[in-house]
């Protein structure tokens, strides 16, 4: 025996739809690395936007902010 799934113009089942993700623009991506209060935070932002990691404007603030809190918690940079 065979079973066919005939489409309907209604969905019914509200589980198996789908959402879009928003997505983060540059400027918002830099505005939560300037935002971030550990160096922790800056590196999880780091990780959490491969798109920007070549963006040389993106990596100079992320490079900046973490010298700048590196100082704040007196310690060296990495």
């Amino acid at each position: 025996m065979q079973l066919f799934c005939i489409p309907t113009e209604e969905q019914k089942d509200t589980e198996y739809q789908t959402h879009e993700l928003a997505q983060v623009t540059l400027p918002q991506a830099i505005g939560e690395v300037i935002l971030a209060e550990t160096n922790d935070e800056v590196d999880s932002l780091w990780a959490a936007y491969p798109g920007f990691q070549e963006i040389d404007a993106f990596r100079k603030i992320v490079g900046g902010r973490k010298k700048q809190l590196t100082k704040q918690e007196g310690g060296v940079a990495a």
